[in-house]
């Protein structure tokens, strides 16, 4: 589901999707209307939708994306965080992610965020800051959903695409389902796609997946409950499903002079609250 908000305040933002399930997509049928909101009507007397299109299409995305023995694809993405006087700003970051399952990950972040990488092969999990040349390793569990839970934890908040790298990513994605609309059709890129949009607690979102290949294209996600309510976009371009990946992908290689750190897990970021 989408990661909690609360990382945007502490300079990072996070996440992806929500929905749920069953029935195959009527690629050419309009839109549900919603239902007729009564003026004055509280949130908790609105009914959301659920669109059973807009299901279905996610469910089809996961499913290509589970089966998949490997991928690589790469992101650009903007990312609001709060500047020291308490100004939204901002960030304009690129990511380079290289998944071979079950137990082998590469990421690589850049743009105006602080550059990282992270390499895990199975059986190590190695942190690197390239701008500093600081590194840290440590043990890791046997497969990727273990790693990210279990280790990296708030230090990956900045990457918006996690539920999308675990070995069943629809389980994640249909968490804490508020609302599930089918907008319609749209291109991105040049690619016909399918563009959904979801509500979950304290976020709506949207997302445009290939119509053809059940690839994500485009996500966006405005926090709600945020003053302002910052939105976090994030393109999704180069998909590569199934294809070969060098095995030194997935472990560091220590530049002369590098200097090891102690891998430690970050605190979790204190939650803001509404207005702030």
């Amino acid at each position: 589901m989408l990661r909690n908000h609360s990382s945007i305040a502490s300079a990072v933002a996070g996440g992806l999707l929500c929905a749920m399930a069953g029935v195959a997509v009527a690629q050419q049928a309009a839109p549900s209307a919603p239902p007729a909101v009564a003026p004055g009507a509280s949130a908790a007397q609105i009914q959301l939708v659920k669109d059973p299109r807009a299901l279905a299409a996610l469910k089809a995305m996961s499913d290509r994306l589970a089966t998949a023995k490997s991928f690589t694809f790469h992101t650009h993405n903007s990312v609001p965080m709060l500047s020291p006087n308490l100004q939204w700003v901002t960030l304009l970051g690129t990511a380079r992610v290289a998944l071979e399952r079950p137990n082998k990950l590469f990421i690589e972040r850049g743009g105006d965020q602080t550059p990282m990488e992270i390499y895990y092969d199975g059986k190590t999990l190695a942190l690197h800051e390239p701008r500093a040349k600081l590194f840290a390793e440590a043990p890791a569990p046997a497969t990727i959903d273990a790693a990210l839970a279990e280790v990296l934890g708030p230090s990956l908040a900045g990457f918006p695409y996690l539920d999308l790298l675990l070995a069943d990513p629809y389980a994640a994605l249909t968490a804490s389902l508020g609302g599930a609309l089918y907008v319609g059709h749209s291109t991105v890129d040049g690619v016909k796609t399918e563009h959904l949009a979801f509500r979950g607690p304290g976020v709506d979102w949207e997302i445009w997946i290939g119509a053809e290949d059940k690839l994500p294209r485009l996500v966006q996600a405005k926090y709600v409950d945020l003053g302002k309510a910052p939105a976090i976009t994030t393109r999704f371009t180069d998909w590569k499903l199934d294809a070969p990946i060098p095995a030194s992908t997935f472990t560091l290689e220590k530049a002369a002079g590098a200097q090891q750190i102690e891998l430690a897990r970050p605190a979790a970021p204190v939650k803001p609250k509404a207005g702030q």
